[in-house]
């Protein structure tokens, strides 16, 4: 069943994952960690969990696994050999030693100074969207600027080459990609394993068509990732394309939300927003507290290896578990007040882009990202405001989408 489709109806419990929780997830959130933190939803066969000190426990214990057992029909298997090659060797699907011998070389290309230096170029992709949008007065914040500023970021860093026309289609290939990841790829229909299938030809050659740019982009992070080395070990050509499309999915898609639910919140916030206005030093501290107030990714999946203990519910090997970050980043036993949106919160990262080894590879890039689009924004626009009382979300309860979001200036 369909981590998208998942609904919980057990007796005294709120509904998760239906239609009427996609305005405001997280009261429902606030009222399972107070009755329920840890529950095994039979409907969907794993342990829920919610409460922060027991999401950052199984994210630390390596008795907890990431890979993810991806079965399809024989019907499906030979269309979505793409997707199967992207789950069995994707740096978020692994355990160590795997893990770690991916994770080492994949880290190569994001060192401090490696991230610090792609700050003009994320400068100059935020101003040439605002120089489209600014003349209009009016824009959707999210089809206009929070949907292609990391794409095309990421296609730039990668070494890429894209056309508007280009982008877009690497956009939609991006999105069917993840098609069979939001329920079992056997239930899918033909014309929805076709599109994932297309997908995958489409992002593959994509892929290639970069590693051969990359021959003459010396300074390019593709250049950087398929050159990484450590003893003679390189990245295989199936773990460069994992690789690249974790980066293109995950780094964008996530971005989007971060942006999008971002300026919502700091649009309705205006006290907030004067104090960043008055000192522009405050904007990694504002999109620190942005990442945990609207957590882009709601939650992850882990499976036991073995016999465990969350909280005070005793879970078995084999036993799949699912994570709400969302849920722990508003958990008011670590954020005093945790619905209030409060730029001078004195904390760590949110658990919102994980813990241990698995924590997000790219959250320096998105950090960077996030600071200078807002804060160009910001500066460029300063009348800008909401142009719609109601926001309207995607279908999608684990990355948090604004389908659209009118604003003027």
């Amino acid at each position: 069943m369909a981590i998208t489709d998942w609904v919980v109806s057990a007796m005294g419990r709120p509904a998760l994952f239906d239609d009427t929780m996609l305005e405001d997830p997280y009261a429902r959130y606030a009222l399972l960690r107070e009755t329920d933190p840890v529950y095994y939803a039979s409907q969907v066969g794993a342990w829920i969990v919610t409460r922060h000190d027991d999401v950052e426990r199984v994210l630390k214990d390596p008795s907890f696994s990431s890979v993810i057992t991806f079965e399809a029909s024989a019907a499906t298997r030979d269309p979505l050999r793409h997707l199967y090659a992207f789950v069995h060797s994707s740096l978020v699907f692994s355990d160590p030693p795997d893990h770690t011998r991916l994770r080492h070389l994949v880290s190569r290309a994001f060192t401090p100074a490696s991230v610090g230096r792609l700050r003009p170029w994320i400068e100059q992709t935020v101003d040439e969207l605002l120089d489209g949008a600014e003349p209009r007065g009016r824009m959707d914040f999210v089809a206009d600027f929070a949907a292609p500023l990391p794409l095309r970021v990421l296609a730039g860093v990668l070494g890429m080459t894209l056309d508007p026309v280009e982008q877009r289609r690497l956009k939609d290939a991006c999105d069917n990609f993840l098609l069979p990841f939001g329920r079992d790829p056997a239930t899918l229909a033909d014309d929805e394993t076709a599109r994932a299938a297309r997908a995958g030809d489409a992002l593959a050659g994509a892929v290639r068509e970069a590693l051969d740019q990359a021959q003459d982009r010396p300074e390019s992070l593709l250049s950087t990732l398929a050159g990484a080395s450590e003893d003679g070990d390189r990245l295989s050509r199936d773990e460069l394309f994992a690789t690249v499309v974790l980066f293109l999915i995950a780094g964008h898609e996530n971005l989007t939300s971060l942006l999008s639910n971002g300026l919502v919140a700091l649009l309705r916030h205006p006290g907030q927003l004067r104090s960043l206005r008055d000192d522009p030093t405050l904007w990694p501290a504002a999109v620190r507290e942005l990442l945990r107030l609207v957590a882009p990714n709601q939650f992850i999946r882990r499976s036991a290896t073995m016999d465990s203990r969350i909280g005070d519910v005793n879970v078995r090997k084999g036993d799949a578990v699912v994570l709400v970050l969302a849920s722990a980043c508003r958990d008011p036993s670590v954020y005093p007040d945790p619905d209030r949106f409060d730029i001078n919160r004195e904390r760590e990262w949110p658990i919102a882009l994980g813990r241990g080894i698995h924590y997000c590879v790219g959250g320096p890039l998105a950090q960077i990202e996030a600071e200078t689009a807002f804060s160009r924004l910001f500066t460029r626009l300063p009348t800008i405001r909401l142009d719609t009382e109601h926001i309207e979300y995607a279908k999608n309860f684990n990355v948090r989408l604004v389908a659209r979001l009118p604003v003027t200036w």
